[in-house]
Order: structure tokens, then sequence, then C-alpha cells
């Protein structure tokens, strides 16, 4: 019987192969990441600055609070389903910098929330997290 070769782009895609226990296990660990912790509680803080901000500058409306929290929605639903695979084929480091620009984006987000309230901030720290968010958005 003759050996059959298996082309190389084909055994790369049986690396990645996942058994449901271990994608339930990778699922399981985001409850203990401390990024995911920091994202959701970030995403939550953005939220709430983000509605008193509207009820300050009296533009309360729930068209544009819908589409926000739809926003938030998909932000966590594609973290969620795309940080657990990255660790899991060996890219922490993307996983890493995939969640920091979420982050950071929500961190700008929520200082122009906060200055929009009233909420004297020093001028560096905008300046940074705004480079930070420049910065991500050049590479993609």
């Amino acid at each position: 019987m003759r050996a059959v070769n298996t082309p190389l782009f084909l055994k790369e895609v049986q690396k990645l192969h996942i058994t449901l226990a271990e994608l339930a296990n990778q699922y399981y660990e985001l409850f203990n990441d401390i990024y995911i912790h920091a994202l959701a509680g970030i995403i939550v803080f953005d939220i709430i600055t983000g509605l008193a901000k509207a009820w300050v500058t009296k533009t309360v409306n729930s068209t544009i609070g819908r589409r926000g929290l739809i926003e938030h929605l998909i932000v966590l639903v594609l973290v969620v389903t795309v940080y657990p695979y990255l660790i899991y084929i060996g890219f922490e480091e993307v996983a890493t910098a995939f969640i920091f620009f979420f982050i950071a984006t929500y961190g700008v987000s929520l200082i122009e929330n906060l200055a929009a309230i009233g909420v004297p901030f020093p001028k560096g720290i905008k300046k940074r997290l705004e480079k930070l968010r420049d910065a991500f958005n050049e590479k993609e």
C-alpha cells in the first residue's frame, strides 16, 4: 500500500483542531482573566458615563442609547469569541494587543465622557490614551 503525503497546510489545520473540552476550558478561563475583567469593567463604566453625559448635555436619545448598547455587545461577543482562540493557538501577545486595543479605545471614550460632564483631567493622560488609540488604529 502506498503512503499518502498530507499537504503542509492540512497538517497546520490539524494542529489547530480544538476539542470541545479544550474549548470549554478556554471559556472557563475567561472568568479568571484580568484583561477580560478590565474590559468588562471599563465597558460598564463607559456606559454609565455615557448616560451621565447624555443627561448633563440634555441629549438623551433612546435610539442612540440602543445603538451604543448594541456596539458594546458586539465588542464583547467579538472578544469572547476571538480572545480564547488566540490564546489557545499560542498567540498570547496578539490576544493581549487585541484586548488592549479595546481597553484603550474605551479609555479614551471614558475620558471624553467625563470631560463632557465636567470632571477635570490632566491633558497628559488624555493625550497618551489618544496616542495609544491612534497607534492601534494605524496598525489595522
